[in-house]
């Protein structure tokens, strides 16, 4: 966010950062930035830091002698004041001011819309959001020589995050190529890995401590305190050598005891030849996502001017040889890493036209017309050093024109007044250059027209397209009763800002003052089947409590979808429905709070670990792919969550993110072997009915169903496949509801998953209920409590977030 600022003074030191920390005494005292920061070495209850993380998360952060507890938005919203608070008075209650807050392009929509609610709590008036990658660019660009051509990388890697854009830069105008990254990857898991590997064996080596003493309350400011000191320690590797030592330790206010009684102390000898060892893989799987924006785009090594580092972390000199030596690209030392980000949102804030509703960037072009018969076409905006004006002439007269510089004094060359003549204006300073243009007839007299001034902005630098970082989908059924698809909004790489509408049908009737509703659930990502593989982040929705009076929406009736996604990434939605002539206002039905993950229930998040892990195994019988290796392997982090101690919520928001890069790889193979997989499908289903289900099935049944596997097998390389499929299993399923012992097994395995059900007490009544009918042998009693525990299922409705789908694609 906005925690890389300008230099500011506090407490009479001069610093270029603000570390995102807060602290709350017990009497309501409150240090923010460096002091809390230090304090958290060894209070850590009162201390909240790394909220940027938690982000569009249910999480919250206690001070515990305060006896208050805080959203990551509301600590954000601490910080963001406190920085605003550094502005100059006349700046601050100055009503034009603006703010630009930068956000990383890995943050999902829930994630961007949290920063935006952060701000507003902060009490700023205008703001916009801006990804990191395309501030880092205009910081090059400021940093770079004058008129300076070619392409660049980007690499930002900060403490929780990593983004990378590629940019092409033609005469200071840049455009974004493409941009990628991933969530939960940065320093702060660099430091996670340094304790778990060097810290905690020397702990365990000079102290007596439980076997699992982080799992122990008591130890818990250990951890704390020992992560603080690693940062610090890791900071002062940045400057040494690979042999160098230097010293991990804890602060002298810092008090903790041993088994034994003994007072625990840190005093960890660390090398960088100790720490690479264990960033390796991190390293790698971000020079990976590099070399796959290279890819995307169509550049080689050679074709890449120069890479520059963004972020902390990339002040280890590490880092920067193994990046550099791996893409085989020089690395460019002229950047602060730190700062960067910053100054490049204040040149960027500078093009932002801050009274416009969507707050786009102001245009690069101008038109003035004269009169009825004479218009000027002009640069009005461009980091070159010189702007063309184009002279356009409906009317052709024997007139002359000169254009003059108002501060300067210059005078261009008299220019007979003829249609499409040019001329090139001379930008001798930053802003605003005003010009001014004078008309004379043919024997040089001064004709009296009025001419509006020419002014003409010359930027540091200026960007031009800005590439979404994800993919935006509604799902929505294919027709009535139909199969659910995804229709995109926004494609990942598609030049923003941009607006659009699309058109929906109704799939079921809605009336005023009920409370049913059309619901347009939002997904981000690329993974079209399963749909529910990507990250929901919200739901558009209108319902009756929308609708006035007597108001119908018909079942079929259009609704009218109109969005626009900024070039900072946030997306916003309205719908117009004709058929009873009201439109919904974008900024009352987009509720992304529903969205947001819950770090307490890790349960849920192992299940759907194991879930993938069972889909990769399957895959894996017939698909021999090194990637489904890997894809499992970041499942695993998910599947175990929930059986070992955890580094507090930081590790969960890990396995989410490993789990949705294995979600992702598995998507890819599936793509790519759809007839091996489909096959698989049909054989396992067909085993399956010839071998425990067709002696339950009539004759009827029976041929249709062969039937249903014939047709299948003839489009089990085409998109049919899943429509033939589906109508299968349901022709299966009805066979198995006739018998009792299916009914009673399927209601045991419901049972056992007791985290798949969104209302724990109704789950808990109609258990007990299930098992009594078992005991009493009432099966169709049973059979309508498995209808029961069905409705009240997460998925599909999924964690309870979602609702059902009823809008049809148009």
């Amino acid at each position: 966010m906005i925690n890389r600022v300008r230099k500011h003074y506090y407490d009479g030191i001069s610093n270029d950062v603000t570390p995102s920390a807060i602290y709350i005494g017990r009497r309501g005292t409150r240090d923010y930035g460096y002091r809390a920061y230090e304090r958290a070495a060894y209070d850590y209850e009162n201390t909240a830091m790394l909220f940027k993380r938690y982000m569009g998360t249910s999480n919250k952060f206690d001070f515990k002698n305060a006896g208050l507890s805080l959203s990551p938005e509301e600590c954000s919203a601490e910080i963001i004041r406190r920085l605003f608070g550094y502005l100059p008075d006349e700046i601050r209650n100055d009503p034009e001011t603006a703010t630009v807050i930068t956000v990383p392009a890995a943050f999902n929509q829930v994630k961007k819309n949290a920063t935006l609610e952060a701000a507003n709590m902060a009490g700023l008036g205008r703001v916009k959001l801006m990804q990191e990658p395309v501030a880092a660019v205009m910081s090059v660009m400021r940093a770079s020589p004058r008129n300076s051509s070619g392409i660049f990388l980007i690499y930002d890697l900060g403490g929780g995050t990593f983004d990378v854009s590629i940019a092409e830069s033609t005469s200071g105008k840049v455009n974004l190529l493409t941009q990628d990254g991933k969530e939960m990857c940065g320093g702060r898991d660099w430091d996670r890995r340094i304790f778990d590997n060097i810290v905690v064996p020397w702990l365990k080596k000079n102290f007596a401590l439980p076997d699992n003493f982080l799992a122990d309350e008591n130890y818990r400011s250990l951890h704390r305190t020992a992560l603080y000191a690693i940062e610090r320690a890791k900071i002062e590797l940045s400057s040494k050598t690979p042999s160098e030592e230097t010293i991990i330790h804890s602060d002298d206010n810092f008090s903790c005891k041993d088994l034994n009684g003994e007072e625990i102390y840190l005093e960890v000898p660390v090398t960088c030849s100790m720490i690479n060892p264990l960033i390796d893989d991190i390293l790698d799987e971000t020079i990976d996502i590099t070399r796959a924006a290279m890819k995307k785009v169509g550049l080689s090594a050679s074709d890449i001017e120069k890479l520059v580092f963004i972020g902390g972390p990339t002040n280890y000199g590490y880092l920067r040889e193994k990046v550099s030596a791996e893409l085989a690209i020089k690395y460019d030392n002229s950047i602060n890493p730190m700062t960067a980000v910053a100054e490049g949102a204040s040149i960027f804030a500078e093009s932002v036209d801050w009274s416009s509703e969507e707050k786009t960037q102001r245009p690069g072009t101008s038109d003035m017309a004269i009169g009825t018969s004479l218009y000027f076409h002009y640069e009005s905006r461009t980091p070159t050093d010189k702007a063309r004006v184009v002279c356009r002439v409906k009317t052709p007269a024997k007139l002359m024109l000169q254009i003059s510089d108002d501060n300067t004094g210059w005078v261009s060359e008299m220019h007979e007044l003829k249609d499409g003549i040019q001329l090139e204006l001379p930008l001798v300073k930053n802003g605003d250059n005003v010009f001014s243009a004078s008309v004379y007839d043919k024997n040089g007299r001064k004709i009296p027209v009025p001419v509006p001034k020419i002014i003409i902005t010359k930027t540091l630098a200026s960007v031009g397209a800005v590439p979404a970082s994800h993919s935006i989908a509604v799902t929505a059924l294919d027709k009535l009763g139909g199969t659910e698809r995804l229709v995109y909004l926004i494609r990942k790489d598609e030049s923003l800002p941009k607006k659009d509408r699309v058109t929906f049908k109704a799939a079921q009737t809605i009336k005023a003052g009920t409370n049913e509703s059309l619901n347009f659930n939002l997904w981000e990502g690329e993974i079209e089947s399963p749909y529910d593989d990507n990250k929901f982040i919200g739901v558009y929705k209108i319902s009756g409590a929308d609708l006035a009076g007597s108001d119908i929406i018909p079942a079929g009736s259009e609704i009218i979808c109109s969005y626009e996604m900024s070039d900072g990434g946030t997306l916003s939605m309205s719908a117009s429905v004709p058929c009873i002539g009201t439109e919904f206002e974008r900024r009352n039905f987009y509720f992304h709070d529903e969205a947001k993950i819950d770090l307490n229930d890790t349960a849920s998040l192992a299940d759907d670990g194991r879930n993938v892990i069972t889909r990769i195994n399957n895959i894996s019988q017939r698909i021999d792919d090194s990637r489904l290796d890997k894809a499992r392997e970041k499942a695993e982090k998910a599947a175990s969550i929930d059986s070992r101690y955890i580094n507090g919520e930081e590790e969960v928001q890990e396995a989410y993110s490993e789990l949705y890069e294995a979600r992702k790889i598995l998507s890819q193979v599936s793509r790519e072997h759809v007839r091996e997989i489909n096959q698989m499908e049909l054989d396992e289903c067909t085993d399956f009915f010839n071998n425990d289900i067709s002696k339950y099935a009539d004759a009827s049944e029976t041929a249709s169903i062969n039937n249903l596997i014939r047709t299948a097998q003839k489009y089990v390389n085409d998109s049919g496949f899943e429509k033939y499929m589906r109508e299968l299993n349901t022709k299966i399923y009805s066979i198995l509801l006739r018998q009792d012992w299916f009914i009673i097994e399927d209601f045991r395995h419901r049972i056992n998953n007791p985290n798949d059900y969104r209302d724990r007490r109704k789950f808990e009544e109609l258990k007990k209920l299930g098992l009594m009918c078992i005991e009493k042998n009432k099966i169709d009693e049973l059979r309508t409590v498995v209808v029961e525990l069905v409705r009240i299922m997460k998925r599909p409705q999924s964690d309870d977030n979602r609702l059902g789908v009823n809008i049809i694609r148009g």
